[in-house]
């Protein structure tokens, strides 16, 4: 049915009515959309935990998201370590997850080149984005490489007293690689 003027059967009232349905419904969808909108912005603010365990065998710490990961390994005899640091749900920084498979050992870059030259030509397995960094400004992640060893031979840590310190001891400092929300 077409409300108009001309016909004397829809007169002012039946055309108000329908601009009030019309208004509750832009209403609606208005709301519905903000209400998402809200929501995105808050599971984009979420953070996740890092949680560190430690091997004292080898001398390898292993950082991950993973709680199941995280308990196998201390049910391994693995020393957990607690959380090293929070990190955004997501963000457009992914940080990678390298395997060693002949030495064992996992490397974290943020570079994306040098997650493909490490898989590439140096054999390294990939196992994808472990976590994302934060905006630049946050808590930096510094990462170290130690030359004695031939496992565990990279750390991670937003401790700057541990970076100093172990740079003294003879590890390679390679400066920030990524950022922290704490």
């Amino acid at each position: 049915m077409i409300f108009n003027n001309e016909n004397p059967r829809h007169g002012h009232g039946a055309r108000k009515v329908v601009l009030r349905a019309l208004v509750v419904a832009l209403a609606i969808v208005a709301t519905v959309c903000l209400g998402l909108q809200v929501s995105a912005h808050a599971e984009e603010a979420e953070t996740i935990s890092i949680y560190r365990v430690y091997n004292k065998w080898t001398g390898e710490h292993i950082f991950t998201t993973d709680m199941h990961e995280y308990d196998t390994l201390s049910e391994a005899g693995w020393t957990e370590e607690g959380i090293a640091w929070e990190a955004p749900q997501k963000t457009d920084s992914p940080v990678y997850r390298l395997y060693n498979p002949s030495s064992g050992d996992h490397l974290f870059t943020a570079l994306y080149r040098e997650y493909l030259y490490d898989s590439e030509v140096l054999g390294w397995e990939r196992e994808g984005i472990a976590f994302y960094s934060a905006d630049r400004g946050a808590t930096p992640v510094y990462r170290l490489h130690n030359p004695f060893e031939e496992r565990g031979t990279h750390h991670y840590t937003t401790d700057k007293a541990e970076y100093d310190a172990l740079g003294e001891a003879g590890w390679t400092q390679e400066d920030i690689a990524w950022f922290a929300l704490y």
